[in-house]
């Protein structure tokens, strides 16, 4: 439907909660900011730095059994893993585990290909061996999670994330994604209660933001949940989905040249935005700029052309007739939402 259209891109960005939780990883301050220094480093492929960083961090915490992963990620990685030879680790990996199984290194890294290769059961599995041997270390947990959250498999999200909490109350990327967690199964509240957790740990955790907005609007606390976007925005001025969630916000409150705005700025942002289009349509078709309204409905059904559930809303809410008794809208898009669907299910 429109109204939870509109929301649903957080899910396409909800593996950016990965990486800012490796920013929070560490309690102490001094550790999480050279975590976050390794963190850069290694996206920016400059491995050799990132081992330093990395090796200082393990002087600081001993115990922090992921950052050992991560400094020999950086130190052996690089040749096989980032090339995409996902298999041939694999094959490494295995050989590997079954010879030594107390070999952190090699579970993590297999744990990765079967990420990569989108095999979620078997990188649970080894991240479930991983903590066998080391049940502390809270990183592992939020990793198992991250693979849990994918299967929608919400529950054992927030009870990985209760026992990482357990171990490091101060990681604000857990509770930011226990609060996506709670969110998806309904729960608004606690959502909105860890993302006050994330963002008292960490002010500018981005997508803590999001997800309270998110949870805000389900409330119907709409200047709450444009407040947050907002917030968003202000951290990241190129975040299409968040303009087109605060001009669905501004929808709601019948705001609609600041919700037509909004969606604007989204398609700016992400011509592809299908979501943008088809709520940018509804704004058009509400303030009477029916042949606008109509353009942006075509668009969203060529992009998105098997979203059922949107364009029948969007039938049944529009009058067979406009005002304007020159464009059937309802039966011009009805026609284009067939043929599009009757392309799709041919192929």
């Amino acid at each position: 439907m429109i109204k939870l259209k509109s929301l649903k891109g957080l899910n396409l960005q909800l593996l950016i909660i990965l990486s800012l939780a490796y920013l929070t990883g560490c309690s102490a301050v001094s550790e999480s900011k050279l975590y976050r220094k390794g963190n850069d480093y290694e996206k920016k492929q400059m491995y050799d730095e990132a081992i330093v960083v990395y090796s200082r961090v393990i002087q600081i915490n001993p115990d922090l059994i992921s950052i050992y992963y991560k400094r020999y990620f950086s130190r052996h990685f690089p040749p096989v893993y980032m090339k995409g030879k996902f298999d041939q680790a694999l094959l490494d990996d295995i050989k590997t585990t079954s010879t030594d199984p107390a070999k952190l290194g090699a579970y993590y890294r297999r744990a990765f290909c079967y990420e990569k290769k989108g095999e979620l059961d078997k990188a649970i599995s080894d991240y479930g061996k991983v903590i066998e041997i080391v049940p502390h270390d809270p990183n592992v947990y939020f990793m198992r999670a991250i693979d849990y959250i994918q299967k929608n498999d919400f529950d054992q999200v927030i009870s990985d994330c209760n026992k990482a909490i357990e171990i490091n109350s101060h990681l604000a990327g857990v509770y930011g994604l226990r609060a996506f967690a709670y969110y998806k199964k309904g729960n608004f509240d606690q959502a909105i209660s860890d993302c006050n957790k994330a963002i008292e740990i960490n002010p500018n955790f981005e997508k803590a933001y999001g997800c309270r907005a998110l949870a805000y609007q389900k409330k119907g606390s709409l200047d709450q949940a444009i407040s947050d976007y907002s917030k968003v925005l202000e951290l990241n001025p190129k975040d299409g989905i968040t303009y087109s969630n605060r001009g669905f916000a501004y929808f709601k409150k019948s705001n609609l040249d600041q919700a037509i705005s909004d969606y604007n700025k989204a398609i700016e942002i992400n011509l592809n935005l299908a979501v943008a289009y088809y709520n940018r349509g509804l704004a058009y078709y509400r303030t009477e700029q029916y042949d606008n309204a109509l353009a942006d409905y075509k668009k969203a059904i060529i992009l998105r052309p098997d979203d059922k559930e949107a364009y029948e809303e969007f039938i049944n809410s529009v009058p067979a007739k406009t005002p304007s008794d020159t464009t059937d809208i309802r039966k011009e898009i009805l026609q284009l939402f067939k043929e599009k669907m009757d392309l799709t299910e041919k192929k």
